[in-house]
């Protein structure tokens, strides 16, 4: 059986506060590329590690807010690029290791939406793979 992969560049655009229904020179844009199979491992440690110590002494401590951080900062930084319609004091940005040092706990609703939404779509779906079984085709 062959192995396939896809390296492509895939965009999301948020639900957040609106922000797809807006115009495209309006709302923000996202690009994003699959995780690979180390850091979906190393993002489920560090999940495991936060249940861990809820299931077993029933609070948040301050290393539960680290592993959190930790893991939304790895996958936002590492695996998302070229954020659209984001400024910094009035300057365009589109890093995301940049952007989300400024973010306050308002825009936590927006982390968890990308960070959700590109660990969701780290694995290819059957249409994506007709996709690429096609496109194979196609260059063969």
């Amino acid at each position: 059986m062959p192995l396939k992969f896809s390296s492509k560049e895939l965009t999301f655009i948020p639900t957040w506060e609106g922000n797809n229904e807006l115009s495209e020179d309006e709302r923000i844009e996202i690009s994003y590329k699959p995780l690979k199979v180390k850091d979906v491992f190393f993002i489920q440690n560090l999940i495991g590690d936060a249940n861990r110590s809820k299931i077993e002494d029933e609070t948040i401590n301050s290393e539960d807010f680290n592993s959190y951080w930790q893991m939304l900062s790895e996958v936002i930084t590492k695996y998302t690029f070229n954020w659209k319609n984001v400024t910094i004091d009035g300057v365009s940005e589109t890093d995301p290791s940049k952007i989300i040092e400024v973010f306050t706990t308002n825009e936590m609703e927006l982390l968890n939406e990308i960070f959700n939404h590109v660990m969701g779509n780290s694995t290819v779906s059957e249409e994506e793979e007709k996709n690429l079984e096609t496109q194979s085709e196609d260059t063969a």
